[in-house]
């Protein structure tokens, strides 16, 4: 599946091809266009310098982009916003004559909301959606990196030598909090909700705390001395985080432990992530590429945007199906890349289980060129397709399928679902459903079906206990004319097979033996 596809931004110089700005045209992510466009354009010649730090995409036709002054060749132009999602861009006002860097924002509750804090320790408000901004309180003079709010009143900020606060009061008045980063810069923050959240930053620091920011505890994500630029943690335990030297962790138990991740980055460092699920993500490089995967980091694809750096990504759901993505970095570099299609995004897993049946169902709410599913079965820690599905193609309407795994044997099994598109590319989702097969109560060899028949049957049997099962056809004289069952077999409940092609009509007997249990039963071939 391509999983970037439909409209995006390319890019257009000013100044000697030197800033840059995108605007409409159409293409693919697997390759970031620049063409040049008519320097007449004015709604975009304003944007000259400046390096903004942080984006934040409100709704589909808001967005504010945060930054160094002079992104318009101003003094106090420090934020810009969008009210037709990146079409056109104003400069926002301040109360005061604001000079600091912004280095991240917050909006909640609603799109027009937000806090702001940068390089002078300075904490500010909207509530107009960005476009003015009011002085609210100066908690350091330390730089601070991340703002954070839950509501009107509560939200926390963290920056340099290991700056962090809390307020309750809507940033009138800020306590300090006391963590295990000494005089190490805080750069990030993930938040589960307001007790429960993960801070990181230089020398591979990362703590996390479950009481609102009384204690943190230490994290190991192996990161060495490197600076942790960010953290994203996707719910309690699922999470990914980045940094310097091209460095990316992901864990599944909540940051106990952490698997390394390989982007393909040959240098330089990985200054924001952005997870549109656990599938599908996007990094922002120091030198300008994006990185994205569609598998949950597994694989990685690289492109080159005309930037000469990348500090910040944000992934906006455009609709139940498709996602926008925009990247800001140096040199007033803002980039939209629109319909990012989730190929096939699977609703809904269960598993239910009627005696050694295991009935799969599943749902649907989009696909894009789904070919169908492969039903797979672990074992003893061995995986093994026990069936396939067609798909629905491509559909933005929900899609119910069902598969039923039959004559499986007592015992403990774990179900998942292989999508493949029609281009082979495949990928697995993360449910998984646990099915617990018991075994029969006692022997049972039930009459065949049909009966008479000709040339096939049915056969089925039940053991209660794992052993040797052999179940042998026999004429009316006793002699054996074939075995059907020979052999060791767990608990469970089986149905069997006969073809009787090379068999002579007849009145034959099936005799099924296994420990002391033995049974028979008579079976008719009509020819």
């Amino acid at each position: 599946t391509q999983l970037w596809t439909g409209e995006f931004f390319t890019t257009s110089f000013y100044n000697g091809g030197v800033d840059a700005i995108t605007v409409g045209t159409r293409g693919m992510m697997n390759g970031w266009t620049t063409s040049p466009i008519d320097a007449g354009t004015a709604y975009n010649t304003w944007l000259k310098s400046g390096t903004l730090y942080d984006i934040s995409v409100q709704s589909a036709e808001r967005v504010v982009v945060g930054g160094q002054p002079g992104i318009s060749g101003s003094t106090f132009d420090q934020v810009v916003y969008s009210t037709d999602f990146g079409e056109t861009w104003g400069i926002a006002t301040f109360s005061d004559s604001m000079t600091q860097d912004v280095n991240d924002m917050n909006f909640f509750g609603s799109i027009f909301t937000g806090y702001l804090c940068g390089d002078e320790g300075r904490i500010y408000k909207t509530t107009d959606g960005g476009e003015t901004w009011t002085f609210v309180s100066e908690p350091t003079t330390l730089e601070l990196e991340v703002i954070f709010f839950f509501d009107e009143n509560n939200g926390f900020t963290f920056g340099d030598d290991g700056a962090a606060f809390k307020t309750t009061d809507g940033g009138a008045t800020w306590a300090t909090l006391t963590t295990g980063f000494g005089t190490a810069d805080i750069w990030t923050a993930s938040f589960l909700d307001i007790s429960n959240f993960y801070i990181a930053g230089s020398s591979g620091t990362l703590e996390y705390t479950t009481d609102g920011g009384t204690t943190f505890t230490p994290l190991n994500p192996d990161f060495g001395t490197s600076t942790i630029y960010k953290i994203e943690m996707l719910d309690a335990n699922d999470g990914y985080l980045c940094g310097s030297s091209g460095k990316v962790r992901k864990t599944t138990d909540g940051g106990t432990t952490w698997t390394t991740i390989d982007p393909g980055l040959s240098t330089g460092s990985i200054y924001d992530l952005d997870f549109y699920d656990s599938i599908y993500g996007v990094l922002t490089q120091s030198s300008g590429r994006t990185y994205y995967t569609n598998d949950g980091g597994t694989t990685w694809f690289f492109e080159n945007t005309g930037a000469s750096s990348l500090y910040a990504v944000d992934i906006y759901d455009t609709s139940p199906d498709t996602a926008a993505v925009f990247v800001c970095g140096s040199l007033a570099f803002i980039q939209r890349n629109m319909d990012v299609i989730v190929p096939v995004e699977l609703s809904s897993f269960t598993a239910s289980v009627a005696e050694n049946n295991v009935t799969l169902e599943w749902m649907t709410a989009t696909e894009l060129n789904n070919l169908g599913f492969y039903v797979e079965r672990q074992e003893s820690e061995q995986w093994s397709e026990v069936g396939f599905i067609e798909g629905s193609g491509t559909t933005t309407e929900t899609q119910e399928y069902r598969f039923v795994d039959r004559n499986v044997p007592a015992g403990t099994y774990y179900y998942r679902i292989k999508q493949v598109d029609f281009d082979g590319t495949a990928k697995y989702y993360e449910h998984q459903q646990e099915v617990e097969v018991g075994a029969p109560a006692s022997y049972e060899l039930s009459q065949n079906y049909p009966n008479p028949f000709n040339p096939t049957t049915k056969i089925k049997y039940s053991v209660p206990a794992d052993g040797f099962v052999n179940i042998a056809v026999y004429n009316i004289l006793g002699e054996k004319v074939v075995d059907i069952v020979n052999s060791i077999q767990k608990a469970g409940r089986y149905e069997v097979n006969f073809d009787a092609t090379n068999i002579a009509s007849g009145m034959y007997l099936y005799r099924m033996e296994s420990g002391d249990f033995v049974s028979i039963k008579k079976m008719m071939i009509l020819k």
